[in-house]
């Protein structure tokens, strides 16, 4: 199955500001194959949270929220 990907508006204003070039291509690439594979290798579950995981990419790290029901996924925070 094929998830949506959508970005929360912070996240988004975070990958559109970026300057380093290489970095962004490496989020932008991470954030896609979500949609194929929404908990790959290496991926945490937050603690407390029935549907919440953590994705590393580098330093970088964000968070993912998995609709159980349906098939979106929320890309809600990428931090700097």
């Amino acid at each position: 199955m094929r998830y949506a990907v959508s970005l929360e508006k912070s996240a988004a204003k975070f990958l559109l500001r970026l300057r380093d070039a290489k970095l962004k291509a490496r989020l932008d690439e991470a954030v896609e194959s979500l949609g194929d594979e929404p908990r790959p290798p290496g991926c945490r579950k937050l603690a407390g949270t029935s549907d919440r995981y953590r994705v590393r990419v580098g330093d970088n790290r964000s968070e993912a929220e998995i609709g159980r029901y349906c098939d979106q996924l929320i890309q809600d925070r990428l931090p700097r």
